[in-house]
C-alpha cells in the first residue's frame, strides 16, 4: 500500500529562510580605539590628502631641547650662538585591499531558496565584516613593528621566559607604564589596553588570588578598574599578539595613548559596479568586486620606504627595521609592549 507523506510532498532542505554563520571574531580594536577624536588609532581623513602616490609624508617641527633656555652671563658681552628650529618628515605608508571577486550564478538565486537581494545582502555584510577584521590585523602589526622598532626597545618591557611563567597582571601594566618616565600618570589617563583573552584571563586570576577582602568578589563580578590600573581595554585574539616559541609562547599586550597612530581611508570601500552577466559559461554568471585603500603613520615614527618598500604585506609592517625613528624624545611614541607569558601555555 502506497501512503503520500508530507516528505513526498516537499524538499525539507529548502523549506526555511537562509540563516547565516555568526561572524566571532573579535573587532574590539576596531570599536575602541579607532575614531575620528582623541583616540590611539586615530581616522584622518584629511581632504587636503590626495590618493595619488604610495606614501604620505608629513612634515614636524623638531624640538630644540635643552639649549633653547640656557644661564645668561650679565657680567659678559660676548657673542652668542644662535638656535635654529628644524624639522623632519613622518611618512606613512599606503596599504591596498581587494575584497573578492565573487562570481554568483543567476540560477543560485532561481533554484536556492535565497533570493538574489538576500544574496547580494548577505556579500555586503561579509565584505564589510572581514575587511575590518582584515585592517584591524594590519594596524595592530604595524604597531607592533613601531614600537618594537624605538632604538634600544625602551618602548618595550619583556619579563617573558621560555622556562618560568611571568602572567600579565597589574605589576606587569604599572612596569609598561614607567617606560614613559615622568609622563607615567598623563599616558595612564589617556590609555587603552589592548590584549588577548588569555591574557585577560590571567588579569582576573590574579584578581581573585589576592586575599584582601572585596577585590576577589568585584573581580567575579567582573570589574576590571583594579586590575587595569583604570585603563580601558579591547581583547582581540589576533595572531600578532602572539609569537609560537620551543618553550613558553610569547604573549603581548599593548598600552597604546591617544594619537599613538593615524589613519587616512583615502579609498573607502568602493563596490564597483556588478560585472556581468557573463555568458560564455554554462551558467549566467555575475561578479562582484571591492576595493579599500588605507594609509597608515605614527608620530615619532616614519616608515624606511628603502627597505618596507610600497604597499607593503602584512609581516613587513611588523619588522622593527621598516619603522625608523623620527622623536627627539622615546615618550612621543605613544606605545608600550609588554612581551610575558599565559598561564595555559
Amino acid at each position: 500500500m502506497s501512503v503520500t507523506q508530507a516528505s513526498d510532498l516537499f524538499i525539507p532542505q529548502v523549506c526555511s529562510e537562509y540563516a547565516r554563520q555568526a561572524f566571532v571574531q573579535s573587532i574590539e580594536f576596531m570599536a575602541k580605539l579607532v575614531g575620528t577624536g582623541p583616540a590611539p588609532v586615530q581616522i584622518m581623513n584629511d581632504p587636503t590628502f590626495n590618493v595619488e602616490g604610495q606614501y604620505i609624508q608629513r612634515p614636524t617641527f623638531s624640538r630644540i631641547g635643552s639649549a633653547l633656555v640656557t644661564r645668561r652671563d650679565i657680567t659678559s658681552v660676548s657673542s652668542v650662538t644662535p638656535q635654529k628650529l628644524t624639522g623632519t618628515n613622518e611618512v606613512g605608508v599606503k596599504i591596498h585591499r581587494k575584497i573578492g571577486p565573487v562570481d554568483v550564478s543567476m540560477d543560485a538565486a532561481n533554484l536556492s531558496r535565497a533570493s538574489g537581494e538576500q544574496i547580494s545582502a548577505e556579500l555586503g555584510r561579509q565584505f564589510g565584516e572581514e575587511l575590518a577584521l582584515n585592517l584591524q590585523h594590519s594596524m595592530i602589526t604595524a604597531a607592533i613593528g613601531a614600537i618594537d622598532g624605538v632604538a634600544s626597545t625602551v618602548n618595550t618591557t619583556a619579563p617573558w621566559s621560555a622556562t618560568a611563567r611571568t602572567n600579565l597582571s597589574p605589576a606587569l601594566l604599572s612596569a609598561g607604564l614607567q617606560l614613559m618616565g615622568d609622563q607615567r600618570e598623563r599616558f595612564k589617563k589617556e590609555a587603552m589596553i589592548l590584549t588577548r583573552s588569555e591574557s585577560l584571563h590571567d588579569l582576573y586570576g590574579d584578581a581573585m588570588g589576592r586575599s584582601y577582602a572585596g577585590i576577589g568578589d568585584l573581580a567575579l563580578k567582573g570589574d576590571m578598574g583594579t586590575n587595569t590600573l583604570g585603563m580601558g581595554f579591547a581583547t582581540v585574539d589576533d595572531a600578532a599578539l602572539t609569537l609560537a616559541n620551543a618553550g613558553f609562547d610569547h604573549y603581548y599586550t599593548l598600552l597604546l595613548g591617544t594619537e599613538f597612530m593615524q589613519v587616512w581611508f583615502t579609498k573607502p570601500m568602493t563596490l564597483y559596479p556588478v560585472f556581468g552577466p557573463i555568458l560564455d559559461q554554462e551558467q549566467v554568471i555575475i561578479r562582484l568586486r571591492a576595493d579599500a585603500d588605507i594609509a597608515i603613520g605614527m608620530h615619532g615614527k616614519t616608515w624606511d620606504a628603502t627597505n618596507g618598500g610600497a604597499n607593503p604585506n602584512d609581516a613587513a609592517l611588523a619588522l622593527s627595521t621598516n619603522w625608523d625613528d623620527t622623536f627627539s624624545r622615546h615618550q612621543e611614541v605613544r606605545g608600550i609592549k609588554i612581551d610575558h607569558n599565559y598561564s595555559g601555555n
